[in-house]
């Protein structure tokens, strides 16, 4: 009796299993069919699962092509259609707007296997991308454009006047090592530093700036005792204000708290600092800012008798 019933059970969950999957073939059909009349608009119509592609898609100058949004995208119209997320994404929705692609910042795992169906069977374009490093969003760019501009053999020059700005942001500028070694914080309860890897290092380094910490994960918790150990010159804090907010009236000592009070080369002279543009930590087109204003923090202390505190 008992196999008869795991036999059954068995049988019911493979059932269940087809329906779910031809619900969303359903969908799809459904989904289209509740789709204004007539063919989609001419152009490629892009559903963007990544804050980070948001902002290259849209620096491109095509954001009135963004069908489709990430659930925590905050740069895109919030008009603009939630499709899903890194925890699941809206196959109904993404039917709906009728994408002619799908760009995705998935990361290490799989593509979910429903969407590379739904790619068959729409004919979809699929681009996965991994921005860890500086050099792979300067790829994206190139990549993304070419998916908006299919048949065009060389960058658009909104392409390429953004790589030339990335090439420049992203370079070497004489004299900074002046300011001494400096801690990027993403936070300060508890405090975490930018390590190696992270792309924030990365944009330290290639200013020519000396980074505290040269060893290490790309996300380093920290105790009191080790910021005190690293004895950096300077500390930036590299926290986003919400969109459209205006910039943080706290002044950087205020805003690090008990960290500025640390007997540290920084709290000494004073060398403290809060960047919160809304993109600080959106791996896109906003690396090109925050590259210039640490490099403009950076210039000021390497100057001579400049940011000294009481």
């Amino acid at each position: 009796m008992f196999h008869w019933h795991a036999t059954i059970s068995a049988a019911v969950l493979r059932l269940l299993g087809v329906l779910s999957l031809g619900a969303v073939m359903a969908a799809t059909q459904t989904g289209c069919e509740r789709s204004p009349a007539g063919p989609a608009p001419a152009g490629p119509r892009v559903v963007v699962l990544s804050p980070a592609l948001a902002t290259i898609v849209a620096d491109l100058g095509h954001a009135d092509a963004i069908v489709g949004r990430h659930g925590f995208d905050r740069f895109t119209d919030p008009a603009i259609p939630v499709c899903g997320d890194q925890a699941g994404l809206d196959y109904e929705a993404i039917v709906r707007v009728r994408p002619t692609h799908v760009l995705t910042q998935w990361g290490t795992r799989e593509l979910p296997p429903r969407l590379i169906e739904l790619s068959g069977s729409m004919g979809l374009k699929v681009a996965d991308y991994r921005l860890l490093t500086l050099d792979d969003i300067a790829e994206a760019l190139l990549s993304v454009d070419r998916h908006m501009n299919p048949g065009s053999p060389t960058p658009t020059p909104q392409a390429s006047t953004l790589r030339d700005a990335m090439t420049r942001a992203w370079s070497r500028r004489p004299g900074l090592a002046g300011a001494g070694r400096i801690l990027l914080l993403a936070s300060i309860s508890p405090p975490a530093a930018l390590g190696p890897g992270s792309f924030h290092a990365q944009v330290l380094e290639r200013l020519g700036a000396t980074p505290a910490i040269r060893e290490g994960a790309p996300f380093i918790e920290l105790h009191a005792e080790d910021i005190i150990r690293l004895a950096p010159d300077a500390i930036v804090l590299i926290s986003p204000r919400p969109h459209h907010a205006p910039p943080a009236a706290l002044e950087p000592r205020a805003a690090l708290k008990q960290i500025a009070d640390l007997p540290t080369p920084a709290a000494k002279h004073g060398r403290f600092a809060v960047l919160d543009d809304p993109g600080v930590h959106t791996p896109g087109t906003p690396m090109i800012r925050f590259a210039d204003d640490l490099a403009a923090l950076l210039e000021a202390w390497s100057r001579p008798a400049s940011g000294q505190g009481p």
